[in-house]
């Protein structure tokens, strides 16, 4: 029974340490930002949310972590206490995926681990479309008529294809 002071000394100090913990307020986690997939066709704009989740009082402030390589980003604008809102526009002729990555901090936190925003790239399909209309009037049988037909591919990508007229 030589050891029962220190256990009486621990025990005062642990009931100590335990009343001082109500004291302070409990320390909430980061919010946590989410990631997306998003698809656009080359050259062009999309609007990207940014969306964040957890249990954080306040407005949120949203970070660029590391910008894209085949596009430029806008400002962010705030949409809600855990959302907001940025730009990405595409500015390369190379196809493929882009990507950003973004974090989130809520007042007196730290700031969250970046999510990643990937961008697939894609060709617009070609889409075809006649220039004017061709009238060939009245054609008596035996008698040709020509007209000359302008096509258009007014989409993206290449065209193919084979016209047979009889």
């Amino acid at each position: 029974m030589r050891h029962w002071p220190y256990l009486v000394l621990i025990a005062l100090l642990a009931g100590s340490v335990a009343q001082a913990a109500p004291n302070e307020p409990p320390l909430l986690p980061p919010p946590m930002a989410q990631p997306q997939d998003l698809s656009i066709f080359r050259g062009r704009s999309i609007e990207v949310p940014l969306r964040a989740q957890g249990r954080t009082p306040g407005q949120l402030k949203f970070l660029i972590r590391s910008r894209p390589s085949k596009g430029r980003l806008g400002e962010i604008r705030t949409t809600g206490p855990k959302s907001g809102v940025i730009t990405y526009t595409h500015e390369s002729a190379d196809d493929g995926p882009d990507s950003f990555t973004f974090a989130v901090q809520a007042m007196d936190s730290p700031v969250s681990a970046a999510a990643a925003i990937s961008i697939a790239v894609l060709e617009e399909p070609p889409a075809l479309s006649v220039v004017h209309s061709i009238d060939f009037g009245r054609v008596l049988l035996g008698e040709t008529s020509e007209q000359q037909v302008v096509l258009r591919n007014s989409g993206g990508g290449m065209l193919t294809g084979r016209m047979d007229v009889s």
